[in-house]
């Protein structure tokens, strides 16, 4: 399933009133994405790690472990503290996308478009 036809499908789920056209609107400036994307993978790999589909669930965990570095960093009032720790979760999330080959790019503008049609707060209480 390409991303066109995964985001068709979740306007057709959701309800979403969005043109195929719009779903494509790259306006988001998402350029060098993927590009980073490869180079931090190119550097896990010089650097001994490995991501594949058999560690995904542990990737993620170890994404989740930044984030919660990140949360208690703020929790502490320490600013820098907390902006590396986000920084780590975005370099495994980086790594995690590199390794699959995917077009985070091109995925963000979807998820982007479909967002901007929803309604506030996704029609929920936060």
């Amino acid at each position: 399933m390409t991303n066109l036809d995964y985001a068709i499908k979740l306007v057709k789920d959701r309800k979403i009133e969005i043109t195929p056209e719009e779903i494509q609107d790259r306006r988001w400036d998402v350029h060098g994405l993927n590009n980073l994307s490869k180079q931090l993978t190119m550097w896990r790999e010089a650097k001994g790690f490995e991501t594949n589909k058999s560690n995904f669930a542990s990737k993620i965990a170890l994404t989740h472990s930044e984030l919660s570095e990140a949360l208690e960093a703020d929790r502490k009032g320490d600013e820098e503290e907390k902006l590396f720790e986000l920084a780590d979760a975005f370099i495994r999330l980086f790594d995690l996308i590199g390794a699959n080959g995917s077009d985070i790019e091109e995925a963000i503008c979807f998820k982007m478009n479909l967002n901007d049609k929803r309604p506030e707060r996704h029609g929920k209480r936060y």
